[in-house]
This record gives structure tokens, sequence and C-alpha cells, in this order.
């Protein structure tokens, strides 16, 4: 891992449609920036859904209860770091451990959300959010999405992405990690890098500014299980002068 010590700016504003609301909505983005105990950085998004009534609870739980999850699971994160990571074999095992724990973290989120929703009368389709998660370890990243937004990092020569989110090339489709059946849609990738300038995670409120869009992607790509072969994907490219 990069030497030094990564400074956090964050920030989470409400949308002019919803702040012209009667009654305003509530901002429903949430985030989260933090060390777990080892010293290892997280970062932590979560973009709640304009249609669900408490999804800005929901957002606000599910940052604070996965970075929770994160501390509880170093032990498991820790023996990954411990593998020997220079060859494409561990680095192999290392993907493959990374999915079956995130998806476990996650799971366990989302547990808890549906408990949090019980006890206060609300209905899981009140809850829709989706959510990232990036742990920068000695490595490179460990990083994990339920829905869209964006994620990437900087290496000191490139910018790179660090998820694919889900329906990008559509307005307003995405998943929630809330709703039956989120477990295909979950997705996770680690990637090998040890010079790391930066990286940054947002909701797709921000994709203007921190994606270079000039470029469309491919039809086919990570989600086509789902999706069918005629899938289109964003170029997915963070923009240079971000």
């Amino acid at each position: 891992m990069t030497e030094g010590t990564y400074h956090l700016a964050s920030a989470c504003v409400q949308g002019h449609s919803h702040r012209k609301s009667d009654p305003p909505v509530p901002c429903q983005d949430a985030c989260k920036g933090l060390n777990l105990s080892n010293g290892w950085p997280v970062v932590i998004v979560s973009d709640g859904a304009g249609s669900s009534t408490f999804s800005h609870l929901a957002s606000e739980f599910c940052v604070r209860r996965l970075s929770e999850v994160c501390e509880s699971y170093i032990p498991r994160l820790a023996a990954l770091a411990e593998t020997d990571a220079s060859t494409e074999v561990n680095r192999g095992h290392i993907r493959h451990m990374w999915h079956h724990t995130g998806m476990d973290m996650f799971r366990e989120t989302r547990s808890a959300l549906l408990d949090f929703g019980a006890q206060n009368g609300h209905t899981p389709s009140e809850l829709h959010c989706t959510l990232i998660l990036l742990i920068l370890t000695p490595f490179g990243f460990l990083s994990a999405n339920v829905g869209d937004g964006r994620a990437g990092y900087h290496n000191g020569t490139v910018a790179a992405p660090l998820i694919v989110p889900f329906m990008t090339f559509t307005a307003g489709a995405t998943y929630f990690l809330a709703k039956e059946g989120w477990e295909p849609i979950y997705r996770s990738s680690v990637v090998f890098e040890q010079s790391v300038d930066y990286f940054f995670a947002t909701s797709d409120g921000c994709e203007s500014f921190v994606i270079d869009n000039s470029v469309k992607g491919p039809r086919k790509g990570i989600y086509n299980d789902i999706l069918g072969d005629e899938a289109l994907y964003a170029h997915n490219q963070p923009s240079d002068p971000f």
C-alpha cells in the first residue's frame, strides 16, 4: 500500500427536484470514510431510491452498519492480504475468496437493514438503496457493489474504474439491496495495485463530473448472465480532469 495518509473529503447534497418538492424530499445519499483498526482505508457509499419513502434512513443505516461489519471481518480480510499475490493462481484464489467474503458482508448488512425496518414499521420496498464498498489493502483494492454509482482510483499515471455499476445505460434503472434477488446483481472486484494517489466512490448523481462519457462501452460485460448479450455498458472510464 502507498505509504502516507489519505485525506477524506465527502459530501451529500439534496437534489434540486427533491428540494423543490412539497414537502421537500430529504437527501437520500449517505457516505462514510474510515480507517479500520488495522489501518486499512475504507469508503462506503449508498444512494437511496427517490421513489422509496424511507430510503434516506436505509442509506444512512447501510453505510453505518457496513462499516461495523468491515471491522468485524478484519480476520477474514487479513487472511486475504496474507496470501502471496505474485502468482495468477493465488490472485484467482483471492478474487474467489473476496467474492464470497464481500457477499457475506453485504448479506449481514441487508439482514440488519430488514430487521431495522421491521422494528420501525418500514417495508423492504420503503428501504431501497444501492451500496458500494471500497477497501484499500496492502496489495490493492477490494470492492463490491449492488446497483449503480461509480468508483475509481488513480495510480499516478492513469485513472481506472473499481466497479462496474448495474444498468448505467438506462436512466432510472438500477437494483437495491433490500429487494429479493439481490444476490445475482452483487458484483465484486479485486484490483492489484500498490501505487495509489487517490480513490473515490460516488452515487450516480456525480457521473457527469467523474466519468468520461465521450466513449461508449461494449455491448457485452459482467452482467451478461442477467441482461443478455445485447446489454449496453457505459465506458466507465474516470475523467482525467476529475
